[in-house]
């Protein structure tokens, strides 16, 4: 792994330190509600600065010359659907069974959803193992194993985008082929 920059060393470190920041502060009368409460608090954060760089961009991104390529957005967006799918139907299972039928959910809805059209994007595989990582901290027991499961499937996810970035073969001069 190439060494950081000091600026992304200090953004690394203020990221750790927000997350756990977040984690210590949650309230709950529960280490369940608890980890809940955190989950909200990131996930609206993340909510409101994805918003706030979409509505500054000044290209759709499947016109910018830097980002992730159009095809491979698409599959993400299947994959952030077939992740919806799936939690939904594991929400209705019993507590022993949720990370069961997310996963058995989530394998056929990605098979539905891409037919397969993903087959050649090297981050696709880390991105789904990160998102069954990700469910897998909602039903993990104690709240440190929570926390350290969802930050381990946080990074595995952000380095699976990283390398749906690097895919240049889809990458012209002018963007990128739909």
């Amino acid at each position: 792994m190439p060494a950081q920059s000091a600026s992304m060393a200090s953004l690394s470190k203020s990221l750790e330190a927000s997350y756990k920041l977040a984690y210590d502060k949650a309230q709950g009368a529960t280490p369940e509600t608890k980890y809940d409460t955190y989950v909200a608090s990131l996930t609206e954060s993340l909510r409101v600065i994805s918003g706030a760089f979409e509505v500054h961009s000044v290209k759709p991104a499947a016109e910018e010359v830097k980002g992730i390529p159009a095809p491979q957005l698409k599959t993400i967006d299947q994959i952030d659907a077939a992740y919806r799918t799936a939690a939904t139907a594991a929400d209705a299972a019993p507590v022993n069974d949720k990370f069961t039928v997310f996963e058995s959910a989530f394998n056929k809805a990605i098979k539905e959803t891409t037919g397969g059209a993903y087959d050649n994007y090297k981050f696709v595989p880390a991105l789904e193992s990160a998102v069954k990582q990700a469910y897998a901290a909602t039903v993990a027991s104690a709240p440190e194993v929570k926390y350290a499961v969802f930050q381990a499937a946080l990074s595995k996810a952000i380095n699976a985008m990283v390398e749906a970035e690097k895919d240049t073969g889809a990458a012209t001069a002018g963007g990128y082929k739909a």
